[in-house]
């Protein structure tokens, strides 16, 4: 037994610190012990890549939300008809409903280039779509919170009779303005 490892294993040396001179000095081969190597590794997830297939999936799943068309059917149809004619014009060959399900499944060998920048351009439109819904819903409750309570929005108090209500029209009892 070497020196260096009867310093590493004698008590008087911690455990952490005699993984780190096993680690700097190595086996009495020159070679590093293969669970420490392991172990020195850094823990951060920078070097981590994912893959063009699960970007894909990922963009797909996003561009394309399956609880926006009911069904995952729905979902591919609709991601065919809009890729197909994107796709298409970069790549001679046809792009089909069965590569559309193997980029929503993630089991497709290869991504090309054409297909993730249509992949790009659907999700852009559907955060496009997303932003006008809840800019309209948002309206919505603007009106319906401004009949209910205008002293919260700081307007002048109008007199019930004068009152709209959210839909702009009438108000339950069928009557402009309040109940008579």
């Amino acid at each position: 037994m070497t020196a260096i490892k009867r310093c590493a294993a004698s008590a008087s040396v911690s455990p952490s610190l005699s993984k780190i001179v096993l680690s700097m000095w190595g086996n009495v081969d020159g070679r590093t012990d293969k669970v420490l190597r392991k172990h020195d590794k850094s823990l951060s997830n920078t070097d981590k890549k994912m893959s063009d297939v699960a970007y894909a999936q990922d963009l797909f799943r996003k561009a394309f939300p399956v609880k926006r068309y009911g069904k995952v059917e729905a979902a591919l149809y609709e991601a065919y008809r809009f890729m197909k004619p994107l796709v298409e014009t970069r790549i001679q060959r046809e792009f089909t409903m069965r590569r559309v399900r193997t980029l929503h499944e993630g089991t497709a060998r290869r991504v090309d280039g054409a297909e993730l920048d249509a992949l790009k351009r659907a999700q852009i439109e559907e955060l496009k779509r997303e932003r006008k819904e809840i800019l309209g819903r948002l309206e919505h409750l603007e009106k319906a919170l401004a009949v209910a309570d205008p002293i919260s929005l700081g307007q002048t108090v109008v007199p019930h009779s004068q009152a709209k209500n959210a839909m702009g029209g009438r108000n339950s009892a069928g009557i402009d303005g309040a109940f008579q």
